[in-house]
């Protein structure tokens, strides 16, 4: 980041372990310029069981500080504060539990319900892909309420797996948000999600990610979406969604638009 605001509010949907917050903050504080500005997060998870992990995480991580910190370093202070909160994703505003009434425990009255930066590790696998493609491993193993929307949209059960996209990408309007990051199952729901995006013309830049983003320039290329070229960075599987705001642009140094 090139010109990070002094204080930024992160939020992280649909939290699972904790592990991007946590990720978040220690790639955010590995840079020298970053080391006396503090940011703020906040992880959201409709599970007890998900937001207790993340809290032994958090503690986990609190127990080990490396021995440079002093006490009331920012980083220490950031890391002993963020707050993992129980919510609903996709509980609309005014219904109990969703996302906002949970944010206000956290930061406060209405006028403070913004956030710098939103992140998102959703439920994405549809029921088909599910049944026929998820390999016993993850089926037999891993929370299947961490993979698979818990209501349908609709009868496309290919479709379906993108039930949390519209919520989120309501919420990162609601919420002011200058920059943000989806995790997609595969290309196909990255253009479908791209898509979403670029319906609420809110955003200076959209992009797909694949799996190693961070290649040279014979690793861009650009694809349709709605008629408008959209950049995708990086090799492997299409993995995420990213988009940012003329504000966020200035903090990621870009200066002009992706599409």
């Amino acid at each position: 980041m090139s010109d990070w605001c002094p204080h930024t509010k992160v939020l992280d949907l649909c939290t699972g372990s904790g592990c991007i917050p946590l990720l978040f903050h220690h790639e955010f504080y590995k840079r020298v310029l970053n080391r006396t500005k503090k940011i703020d997060l906040v992880g959201v998870d409709i599970s007890k069981k998900a937001l207790a992990l993340s809290k032994h995480n958090q503690r986990l991580q609190l127990e080990a500080p490396p021995r440079c910190d002093v006490a009331d370093s920012p980083r220490l202070h950031s890391l002993s504060n963020i707050r993992f909160i129980a919510g609903d994703v996709l509980k609309d505003a005014g219904e109990a539990d969703n996302v906002c009434n949970a944010l206000y425990q956290v930061w406060g009255d209405e006028d403070a319900l913004t956030c710098d930066v939103l992140l998102s590790n959703p439920p994405y696998v549809s029921s088909k892909s599910f049944r026929t493609v998820t390999a016993p491993s993850v089926r037999h193993y891993e929370p299947k309420l961490a993979l698979v929307p818990s209501c349908l949209t609709n009868s496309d059960q290919v479709a379906d797996g993108d039930a949390f996209y519209p919520k989120i990408l309501n919420l990162a309007k609601q919420l002011e948000s200058n920059i943000i990051l989806l995790e997609v199952a595969d290309i196909e729901q990255a253009v479908r999600v791209a898509s979403m995006a670029m319906e609420q013309s809110l955003w200076a830049g959209v992009e797909i990610w694949r799996d190693e983003p961070d290649g040279d320039s014979l690793q861009l290329t650009q694809i349709d979406v709605n008629g408008s070229r959209v950049t995708v960075k990086g090799s492997g599987h299409g993995r995420s969604v990213f988009a940012y705001r003329r504000e966020g642009s200035k903090w990621l140094g870009l200066s002009h638009d992706s599409y």
